[in-house]
């Protein structure tokens, strides 16, 4: 691992952001491919200002440690609306041709800057297909990317003997995740006919059950699938027959279904444990969909 590589890419990103002395990590995760996390942070005067990246054959990862406000430079100068990436949320971007934004606000981030070669190590070594790139994301909610950044942040200002085989192994872990979660297969990324491939609607389905207990936007389930939101949910339906938030609330009300059969927990912790946000909506919905409270279901399936 290496500390502030001159003229490196978490140099040149600081540069950017005009956050001078920032502190980078660089480490070989594989072969011969480098990945450099970069912690940036300033303070913004009234007016905001400006970042250009260059283009480049990679992409950049921001994980916010604050929350942030900034807004995109549109290549006739023109910017979009300011937005608030909150904390612990994400940004992904391809560096293909270059990027711009105008920050709003103090900042303090993660930039982990991705080679298009690393993917194609880590895609190769797992003996999968190379990606044809990642998913443009922005302000997601990733706890993953999230927690990592967290166990990088000591890395800083340890000593290379003891932060050296910690970065290397945090940094394998990021790159599987960014590689399974936002790796665009060949043809992963488009809809052949109306329905999904068995791989799109098997990754959805995952992730849904893997989130089931907290609040899912649907922009989040279709980007587990790697599709457009619109696409997603076209094909989810071709495919399954349901809209993917019923065949979500189908999968709660089965998961409360077990609980209540099943244990003696009271129904307001089973509600919660089950995506629901109390009792009372728990069973507003087994009424609605199944035509029975979740009390009553609890002692018929008793008896």
């Amino acid at each position: 691992m290496q500390m502030n590589e001159m003229s490196g890419p978490g140099d040149r990103i600081a540069a950017c952001f005009g956050v001078k002395q920032a502190r980078t990590l660089t480490t070989t995760p594989l072969h011969t491919a480098k990945l450099s996390i970069t912690h940036l942070a300033g303070k913004v005067q009234e007016g905001g200002r400006s970042v250009t990246l260059p283009a480049d054959d990679a992409f950049l990862v921001m994980l916010y440690l604050v929350d942030v406000r900034h807004c995109d430079i549109l290549p006739d100068a023109s910017t979009t609306l300011i937005k608030t990436y909150p904390k612990g949320s994400i940004c992904l971007i391809s560096l293909k041709h270059g990027a711009a934004i105008c920050i709003r606000s103090d900042f303090d981030a993660l930039a982990f800057h991705i080679p298009s070669s690393l993917l194609d190590e880590v895609t190769d070594e797992a003996g999968e297909p190379l990606l044809e790139g990642l998913l443009t994301c922005r302000g997601v909610d990733d706890p993953v990317i999230s927690n990592l950044g967290a166990a990088l942040l000591p890395m800083f200002d340890a000593a290379d003997a003891f932060a050296t085989p910690l970065v290397a192994q945090v940094s394998l872990a990021f790159n599987a995740h960014i590689a399974h979660r936002y790796g665009c297969l060949p043809g992963r990324n488009r809809i052949n006919g109306k329905t999904l491939s068995f791989v799109q609607e098997k990754r959805a389905k995952d992730f849904m059950i893997a989130n089931f207990q907290r609040d899912l936007s649907l922009a989040e389930v279709a980007l587990a699938s790697g599709l457009a939101e619109e696409d997603f949910v076209d094909g989810f339906e071709a495919s399954t027959g349901h809209d993917p938030m019923s065949w979500l609330l189908a999968y709660r009300i089965d998961r409360a279904k077990d609980l209540l059969s099943g244990t003696g927990l009271h129904p307001d912790y089973i509600a919660r444990k089950c995506g629901f946000i109390d009792e009372h909506h728990m069973s507003e919905i087994f009424s609605r969909e199944i035509n029975i409270t979740a009390s009553a279901w609890r002692l018929r399936d008793r008896h």
